[in-house]
């Protein structure tokens, strides 16, 4: 197996700026980047597509009835804006804002190396499918005998077998970002500046982990058979559980209150004090080993993320010392440094 993205990945940008007035600023720009497909040479890889007329068990291979596992896209391109403003009724303050753009190239670990929380399938390796089908074995009591497998040789699709599936949303889309900010900047003096503003992002397209096959609640203790039969597909494929699915779906965004205080060498004194709040919200922080808890239910599981850090201070502090003339070879070129950082705690899921 050798799978990888189309290796034509070209891309571009442009950008500029504009002096609308003396004291206004804009700057602008644009970006394309060619998002390619992943695709194997020896189009081995396959994904659950029940509804193609090729489908054999319900499995696809790339390079058969699909080109590639999930669809090209022609349309990344990510503008972006920003001005910087300087009133002149008012000196010492700045105003900046700006908007951007940013679309995401995802890497092979989602299709190939997913380790779901769920038992399900790693990747688009993993599946059942082809002439040499793969299988994921365990064995506790291994005793190592000279000229004999340490596992038994993989067999092809067995209908009386449980299997789970992997697979990779026909519809999937690249995931992008709007970053965005806007914020005053007041100077106090010639030696100290005070910065207060918002920073924020909103993401879509956000790859999640989601069980299209997922069994009804409280079938657990059913067995195999019979909790299958509670599965979206369980009558046409009646021996296949988990079928995990990458897909564009999540959302997230984040807000923050962002401030900062700076002074270079007041009486020998360079320092900054930082502080902002910030609350972020998703559907999924990480796709890998997570999974949505409910496939029926996407919203349900909306809430903080996983690295949420609700409060965080920071700051250094850098004094130059003053010298004596008396001994300067022992008295000059000294420095006390201090730097501290406090931040609140991340959330945490029993």
């Amino acid at each position: 197996m050798a799978a990888r993205h189309d290796p034509l990945r070209p891309s571009g940008s442009a950008a500029d700026a504009y002096q609308v007035t003396p004291s206004l600023n804009v700057n602008y720009g644009l970006r394309y980047d060619y998002l390619g497909p992943m695709h194997d040479a020896l189009q081995d890889l396959s994904v659950f597509r029940p509804g193609t007329s090729s489908a054999v068990n319900g499995l696809v291979f790339q390079g058969g009835a699909i080109s590639s596992l999930y669809p090209r896209t022609f349309y990344d391109f990510s503008p972006r804006v920003g001005f910087a403003y300087q009133p002149t009724f008012s000196p010492g303050f700045v105003f900046r804002g700006g908007i951007g753009m940013f679309f995401d190239q995802p890497n092979l670990n989602p299709f190939l190396d997913n380790r779901p929380p769920n038992g399900g399938a790693s990747g688009a390796e993993s599946n059942p499918g082809g002439p040499s089908p793969v299988s994921s074995l365990s064995n506790s009591n291994i005793v190592i005998t000279p000229g004999k497998l340490l596992f038994p040789t993989t067999t092809a699709y067995n209908p009386n077998t449980n299997y789970n599936l992997f697979s990779i949303s026909p519809n999937l889309r690249a995931a992008y970002t709007f970053n965005f900010n806007f914020n005053v900047e007041k100077a106090l003096g010639s030696k100290a500046i005070f910065t207060f503003g918002y920073v924020g992002s909103q993401s879509r397209k956000l790859l999640s982990n989601i069980d299209i096959n997922q069994a009804a609640l409280g079938s657990t203790n059913l067995g195999t058979a019979a909790q299958n039969a509670t599965r979206p597909y369980g009558k046409l494929f009646p021996n296949y559980g988990t079928i995990n699915q990458v897909s564009s779906i999540g959302n997230s965004n984040y807000s923050s209150l962002q401030t900062t205080l700076r002074t270079t060498n007041w009486h020998g004194v360079t320092s900054q004090f930082s502080y902002t709040w910030a609350h972020g919200l998703d559907f999924l922080t990480q796709y890998r080993n997570a999974n949505i808890t409910n496939a029926n239910c996407v919203k349900c599981d909306y809430g903080n993320m996983d690295y949420d850090t609700r409060n965080n201070f920071s700051s250094y502090i850098t004094y130059d010392v003053p010298g004596s003339s008396h001994f300067r070879p022992l008295t000059n070129g000294w420095q006390l440094n201090s730097l501290l950082s406090f931040h609140s705690g991340q959330p945490y899921t029993v």
